[in-house]
């Protein structure tokens, strides 16, 4: 697959499907355990492969189980200790490190709830609220919102994070994202997320609702008739927890 850059092990991690059927974890388990190679054989990192494929579970068993790690990975894999040890005690990045891999690692425990790790990049080593993330302009709230992290979106809102930044791509702001995710998920497990308090939180620090921005396509649409019709969404898009 893909070249023949892919491994069994590798596609399990990076994949939709087995993590969504609940045997992601189990598989790479029984593969390891019979001597499937981790990283990739092309230097890759098997982390870093599945945060860009939006597989934070199997981003952390990885790391958990001696992947390589550099600063974006051990980031994104929520590994705080390994992420301390790329700074120098000034603050400064280590050699090894790079400020896009400190920007990348940012966007991943954001998106995937590493709450202690944003609370570290932000209070001791200068990582801007207001940074705008990958190409289209998200800010770190919005993946947070867009994955229904409470304790995420809460230290970001605490911090001073804007509240109705858009991005670029299709004017969103977090909790426009947030309400999206919610509206539209299937995956197993997204509708147990802190999605109604994410909400709250939001619309408490400020957060408007534009209405006309769920008008545009098919699938807003579909987020807006979920939201009429569930009283609990009415009440945390009115601030109530």
């Amino acid at each position: 697959m893909y070249s023949g850059r892919s491994t069994t092990l590798g596609l399990t991690a990076t994949s939709w499907h087995p993590e969504n059927a609940g045997v992601q974890l189990p598989l790479m388990e029984v593969l390891i355990g019979h001597g499937a190679t981790i990283d990739g054989p092309d230097g890759g990192s098997a982390v870093n492969g599945c945060l860009h494929n939006g597989r934070g579970r199997a981003a952390e068993f990885f790391a958990s189980s001696g992947a390589r790690l550099d600063l974006e990975a051990a980031a994104g894999a929520g590994r705080l200790d390994v992420v301390k040890s790329f700074f120098e005690e000034d603050g400064s990045l280590k050699p090894s490190a790079s400020q896009r891999q400190m920007k990348d690692g940012f966007v991943w425990a954001c998106e995937f709830g590493r709450t202690s790790v944003v609370d570290f990049l932000l209070h001791k080593r200068g990582m801007e609220l207001i940074a705008k993330l990958r190409d289209d302009g998200q800010t770190g709230l919005h993946w947070a919102a867009y994955h229904g992290h409470v304790e995420t979106v809460t230290l970001l809102i605490e911090r001073g994070a804007p509240v109705d930044a858009k991005e670029e791509r299709y004017g969103g702001t977090p909790l426009g994202w947030a309400l999206y995710c919610w509206g539209n998920s299937t995956e197993r497990g997204k509708g147990e997320r802190g999605y109604y308090e994410v909400v709250a939180r939001l619309v408490r620090a400020g957060a408007k609702l534009d209405p006309r921005w769920y008008e545009e396509n098919e699938e807003r649409r579909r987020a807006a008739e979920k939201m009429r019709s569930d009283p609990r969404m009415l009440a945390a898009l009115r601030g109530e927890p």
